[in-house]
């Protein structure tokens, strides 16, 4: 009996551990859903913690900040609009306030979390 136990736990916690997916928050643009599944299918790069998606209110519209979508930039951030064109990138490791169509992104106002790995 124990030794059918062992692997049955072992399969239990890693698959509520290892594999889990976070949920996509409600009223999320189906293109960004999109930018999301991709982003959560890429294996070494996307790692748990370290990529995600906010949500931000800038120039009076709904912008999105996806992180830890470029295996190559750490700290790159993409910033999309509602349509998932990119209107900017942030590199975080050089610092200072990011223009976004001739504004700083400093004036955008935080939302949401829509989605974390």
């Amino acid at each position: 009996m124990m030794k059918y136990l062992l692997p049955l736990l072992v399969f239990y916690s890693m698959t509520l551990t290892g594999c889990y997916k976070s949920k996509i928050a409600d009223d999320t643009p189906k293109c960004m859903e999109k930018v999301i599944k991709q982003l959560n299918k890429r294996e070494g790069c996307a790692i748990a913690g370290e990529s995600g998606v906010l949500e931000y209110l800038f120039q009076n519209e709904t912008v999105y900040v996806v992180y830890g979508d470029d295996c190559f930039m750490e700290g790159k951030q993409t910033i999309y609009d509602q349509e998932c064109n990119i209107i900017g990138q942030i590199l975080t490791q050089y610092g200072g306030d990011p223009l976004v169509r001739g504004e700083g992104f400093s004036n955008a106002i935080f939302v949401r979390e829509v989605w974390e790995k």
